[in-house]
């Protein structure tokens, strides 16, 4: 499993800003793998998919169920709600959550693009959450020769001319994607 350390720094200085952050991005670029990456450092942790019937249920059953959830240690737990814009009620329900527990509680919200549609009706979610949208991989986050955001951005291929190794990746980064199934 691709570690993603770039973007884990990303969500250390977000999540660092704000108790509630939305990780955003394109189907099958790794949203789920990446927080779970994120839940192995919180002693605890509680992980929410609303495309699971039994834990749909259990949030309509019982909204804050993750207070019920037992604690290793007094640390801070991570909440993971995964796919939690599928539920008609979304905004109004994580307003509630982050209102009521933002000082108890890190937030990861994970989903796809609809996590940008805070414009539309329902509570405002504005003011209570940072936004951050995982890509698919590059070819110099394959290579593991990013140290910094600005690598990341300015010079996203990193190969010499010499290397073969490169050429090859660069390759069946150019056949297949950056997408991480393939």
């Amino acid at each position: 499993m691709k570690e993603r350390i770039l973007y884990q720094k990303i969500w250390q200085k977000l999540s660092s800003y704000k108790n509630m952050v939305f990780l955003s991005g394109p189907r099958q670029s790794g949203k789920t793998t990446f927080a779970k990456i994120i839940a192995r450092g919180f002693n605890n942790q509680v992980y929410f998919n609303w495309d699971d019937i039994p834990s749909k249920k259990v949030l309509i059953r019982d909204p804050y169920f993750f207070e019920k959830v037992d604690r290793m240690d007094e640390s801070i737990p991570l909440v993971i709600f995964d796919e939690i814009h599928k539920y008609s009620n979304w905004k109004n329900y994580l307003k509630g959550v982050y209102d009521r527990f933002a000082e108890e509680y890190k937030i990861l919200v994970t989903g796809s693009g609809r996590l940008d549609l805070y414009q539309e009706g329902g509570d405002s979610l504005a003011g209570r959450y940072m936004k951050f949208h995982l890509l698919p991989f590059t070819y110099s986050e394959l290579i593991n020769k990013q140290n910094s955001i600005t690598d990341f951005i300015s010079n996203p291929f990193h190969f010499q001319e010499d290397n073969q190794t490169d050429y090859a990746l660069w390759g069946d980064l150019f056949e297949l994607s950056g997408f991480p199934e393939p």
